[in-house]
């Protein structure tokens, strides 16, 4: 009966998931921000797919970003590799230089996208900005994610009983 009490109290657990948690601090360009990015987001698996069409790579395997070069891209391209790129880069974003990035008004996050995708010689990041931002992003994001993996599996022994 205790146990029964006890699974119904379960059920009305609330859960809250603050992605500010698990995010990592990056700079980039002189911004602070703090990524995470979820692969299962639809912002990051569409950019994804728009990327991975223009490089010719597969969007699921993020380290054929490797073979990626921006200088290579048709001059065609460039204006949806950046569009891509952007979006992979803002979903990523949890705050940028302190300012929690939903907390801004779409106006300024707006701003700030389309100053980033700007040419290097108007203050913007440009494309090879945005792809060396993207990867900077992603390797930092996956590094620290692989740390907590790592920090877990140190636990995870026969002396510890973490695998049954």
């Amino acid at each position: 009966r205790e146990m029964q009490a006890d699974a119904e109290v379960a059920t009305d657990a609330l859960v809250r998931a603050d992605v500010s948690d698990l995010a990592t601090d990056v700079s980039v360009f002189g911004n602070d921000l703090l990524c995470y990015y979820d692969p299962e987001s639809q912002q990051v698996r569409e950019a994804a797919k728009r990327a991975g069409d223009i490089f010719d790579m597969d969007a699921d395997a993020p380290d054929d970003l490797e073979g990626a070069s921006v200088d290579e891209l048709d001059d065609d391209d460039i204006p949806e590799i950046k569009d891509a790129l952007t979006d992979l880069i803002t979903a990523a974003i949890v705050e940028w230089n302190g300012q929690r990035w939903s907390d801004m008004d779409a106006g300024t996050r707006d701003a700030i996208a389309a100053t980033i995708q700007q040419p290097t010689d108007s203050d913007g990041w440009g494309v090879a900005g945005l792809m060396d931002a993207f990867v900077e992003i992603y390797v930092t994001v996956e590094d620290n994610r692989n740390e907590r993996l790592e920090r877990i599996q140190k636990f995870r022994n026969e002396e510890r009983r973490g695998d049954r």
